[in-house]
């Protein structure tokens, strides 16, 4: 009996953070729906870089209202600023619970779509559910599921399950190493 009063005691804690809490500190962190992917700074020398364009050394990109880029190597790489922005805006989604970027290999997660994220209009859906990210403030790391391809998921467990259902199903603790082939601009 007492296992079952501190599990209940664990659920009404996850429960006050969830709906209480959570959204207290969050407060207006959210970035507007209408925060674009864009170029916000040029500069240095005109170069020609790998994919055949030329464009500035330096280049600043603000990623949905948030500075996310910044190139400042003096040889050429493999983007220019042009074709980065538009690999970006192909290749990544926004977490549907901060609104912030989620590039190809990084992990997420999959939680349900509920009234909190249906006003969002940037939330992407994915088997009924909304895709979001695992950094520190969405903390939905028992829903994780495998990493954002760029243009779906790839599957970390069996039958597309999440952590920690793959735990239950399967009766065994599930550890995972985050991390991913990143692509350098």
């Amino acid at each position: 009996m007492f296992i079952v009063w501190i599990l209940l005691a664990v659920a009404a804690l996850a429960v006050v953070w969830r709906f209480v809490i959570r959204p207290a500190l969050r407060g207006s962190a959210l970035p507007p729906d209408d925060a674009t992917c864009e170029i916000t700074e040029r500069g240095g020398d005109v170069i020609r870089h790998d994919c055949g364009h030329d464009g500035h050394k330096r280049f600043k990109i603000s990623v949905w209202g948030k500075p996310l880029i910044e190139a400042k190597q003096e040889g050429p790489r493999k983007f220019c600023a042009d074709c980065l922005l538009s690999k970006i805006l192909k290749e990544t989604v926004r977490c549907a619970i901060c609104g912030g970027a989620i590039f190809p290999g990084q992990p997420v997660a999959l939680v349900v779509d509920d009234r909190d994220f249906r006003e969002r209009k940037w939330r992407r859906i994915v088997d009924g559910q909304v895709v979001c990210c695992l950094s520190g403030d969405c903390d939905a790391g028992f829903a994780f599921v495998g990493s954002w391809t760029g243009d779906g998921i790839k599957y970390a467990f069996p039958e597309g399950r999440t952590m920690i259902g793959h735990t239950f199903a399967t009766g065994e603790s599930t550890h995972v190493q985050f991390g991913g082939d990143k692509e350098g601009a």
